[in-house]
């Protein structure tokens, strides 16, 4: 009996474990066992969008390749960029070393010029003021100009009849009638815009009569491009335009430029070595023009508002004051005659 009542209890014990099993097992309701298979997720058709947008496609390589080609673009337009701006650094490091020797290589703004204080007539640009005007009228007209609008345009005055009525003058054997031409006056007033801007077309017209009056009687009708009586024409004193050996600065082109002080600015401001080479002035076409508008401009120019008789002794003050009267009466009869072509009237002052 002693071993019955120990047995009891422990028969109880192992009923009470076994039976919860046992109608766990009969409802169906066993707990699942996990295989090393459920420790990677299967995805069903539930979850065919989110696989999608985890997988790589082919889209996706070809926009990664594209950005990698427009990174690889913009390295190369930076290398560009880098190498374009070491050539702008050499570029000016090149005019700096044009500018110690005196000479010009680059395009250069006239306006800017330098001026020089060993020419015998006053270099200085005019500063076209209208003192007779009022304070509106001399703005306006300032306005104008600097918009680059002032007086007649040259080619409407200096037209190919007019032209063409001063070199048919020049005998068949003049050099001049072959070398000057009306186009490559054109192309030279594009270096020096402000010949033919003044305050009025009538102005205007007058500044062209007096330029081509003194042309006319410097070269004789456009017949001759170099000065008859030759000379050298070299001022020492003039040492910051010091002449080159073997070289002489005697008139040449429509105005005749003279001396070594003019041959040397002149050059620089038109991109030649005038000491060096002032015969170029007579073997290209439009340099002998820009040089006489060069002279025109730093030495004429400046003193038109006083009028004709000022040009006279600008161009060649040794005519005047019974110096040359033939001479002064030459220049006076072409400006006439020029201003009465263009219909204006050629003012006061005329002779000196």
């Amino acid at each position: 009996m002693a071993k019955l009542s120990t047995i009891v209890p422990f028969l109880f014990l192992l009923l009470a474990i076994a039976l919860p099993l046992i109608l766990a097992a009969a409802s169906g309701d066993a707990a699942p066992t996990t295989t090393e298979a459920d420790c990677f997720h299967r995805p069903d058709e539930s979850d065919g969008d989110l696989l999608e947008a985890s997988m790589p496609n082919d889209d996706d390589d070809v926009e990664l390749e594209g950005e990698q080609l427009d990174d690889e673009g913009l390295f190369e337009d930076d290398m560009e960029l880098e190498s374009e701006q070491h050539d702008d650094e050499a570029l000016l490091e090149d005019e700096d070393e044009n500018d110690e020797t005196g000479y010009i290589v680059m395009p250069t703004d006239h306006e800017n010029d330098e001026e020089d204080d060993d020419t015998e007539s006053s270099l200085s640009p005019s500063d076209e003021s209208y003192s007779d005007l009022d304070s509106d009228e001399e703005e306006d007209i300032n306005g104008r100009e600097a918009a680059g609008k002032l007086g007649v345009a040259v080619d409407k005055v200096v037209t190919a009849a007019f032209f063409n009525s001063i070199i048919k003058n020049a005998g068949s054997t003049c050099k001049g009638k072959r070398f000057y031409t009306r186009a490559a006056f054109l192309t030279a007033t594009k270096s020096y815009p402000e010949f033919g801007k003044q305050s009025s077309d009538a102005a205007t017209k007058r500044e062209i009569a007096a330029f081509f009056a003194h042309v006319t009687h410097e070269t004789g009708s456009l017949c001759y491009v170099e000065e008859i009586k030759k000379a050298t024409y070299c001022d020492r004193k003039a040492t910051k335009w010091p002449c080159a050996p073997g070289k002489q600065y005697y008139g040449r082109g429509p105005l005749q430029l003279t001396w070594n002080y003019n041959y040397g600015p002149c050059g620089k401001a038109n991109k030649f070595d005038g000491l060096k080479n002032p015969d170029i002035v007579a073997k290209n076409k439009v340099i002998a023009w820009k040089a006489s508008l060069w002279f025109w401009k730093k030495s004429v120019r400046p003193v038109l508002k006083k009028g004709f008789a000022a040009t006279i002794r600008a161009i060649n003050g040794g005519e005047c004051n019974g110096g040359n009267r033939p001479a002064v009466e030459s220049r006076v009869k072409f400006y006439k005659k020029y201003c009465k072509r263009f219909g204006v009237k050629p003012g006061s002052n005329l002779s000196c």
